[in-house]
């Protein structure tokens, strides 16, 4: 596990590209990214795969957003349904204790933002 120093030092090396910044930015946030996607629209995980990264430019593994989907699964945040043409690909769908979460970790993010914000805007 890297140490704040080490975080610090990769994101603010002057030899690091914005788009290095971004992309850590997407995959510390991945949670809550695919969380709004599928309450936005129910999704396969191939389809969130694919749409985050059209969006993006940033590649999420399927090693790491299965994990992800099947932790808020177990937690009864977002349910899978076969669909009815493809048995073999699972959908995933928000459930209404998965709306309330997902309404407090958004007013957490924006909290967290907003702290950064001013802390950078000082």
């Amino acid at each position: 596990m890297a140490t704040i120093l080490e975080d610090e030092k990769s994101i603010g090396s002057s030899s690091r590209e914005y788009g290095d910044f971004f992309e850590k930015l997407v995959k510390a946030s991945k949670s809550i990214i695919l969380l709004s996607m599928i309450s936005e629209k129910p999704r396969s995980g191939y389809d969130l795969i694919k749409d985050i990264f059209s969006i993006s430019n940033v590649f999420l593994s399927q090693g790491t957003i299965y994990p992800i989907l099947y932790a808020f699964e177990e937690e009864g945040i977002i349910e899978a349904r076969y669909q009815k043409t493809d048995t073999r690909s699972k959908i995933y769908h928000i459930t209404p204790a998965g709306k309330e979460f997902f309404h407090n970790m958004i007013q957490d993010f924006s909290d967290a933002l907003q702290f950064i914000e001013n802390i950078v805007h000082r």
